[in-house]
C-alpha cells in the first residue's frame, strides 16, 4: 500500500488484514502498518508498528513490534506484507524491518 500519513498527534494511519471469518473465533488481524502522529518527531522520523493481533483466534499470540524507522515517515511510501507458511514479514520500500513465525492466513480457512 502506498500512503502519506498525517503528522497531527491525534492521527494515525493504518492497513489491518482480516482473513476469512466464517466462526468469531477465527478473528486473527494482520497489521501492514500504523503509523500515529504522536510517534512522528519534528523532521518526520518514528516509529512503525506491524505485527499479529490474535483478537479471538487462539491459535495466534500477540506479535507486534514498534520500530524506528530512520525516514521521513510523512513521505509516500509503500507499505508491504508476505506471507508464507512459516512467518509473516513486514517492509517499507522494499526493506524489511520486522517480521512475525506466524502465517495468520494459513491457518484462517
Amino acid at each position: 500500500m502506498r500512503l502519506r500519513p498525517s503528522a497531527h498527534p491525534r492521527a494515525l494511519t493504518a492497513l489491518w488484514l482480516i482473513g476469512l471469518e466464517t466462526d468469531p473465533l477465527e478473528s486473527g488481524q494482520v497489521c501492514v502498518v500504523e503509523l500515529f502522529g504522536h510517534d512522528l518527531d519534528t523532521a518526520g522520523s518514528g516509529c512503525v508498528g506491524a505485527g499479529i493481533h490474535p483478537f479471538g483466534d487462539s491459535r495466534l499470540r500477540h506479535d507486534h513490534a514498534l520500530v524506528s524507522v530512520s525516514r521521513n515517515l510523512t513521505d509516500w511510501h509503500i507499505h508491504t506484507v508476505e506471507v508464507d507458511d512459516n512467518r509473516t514479514r513486514f517492509f517499507v520500500d522494499g526493506e524489511l524491518f520486522t517480521e512475525s513465525p506466524q502465517a495468520p492466513e494459513r491457518q484462517q480457512r
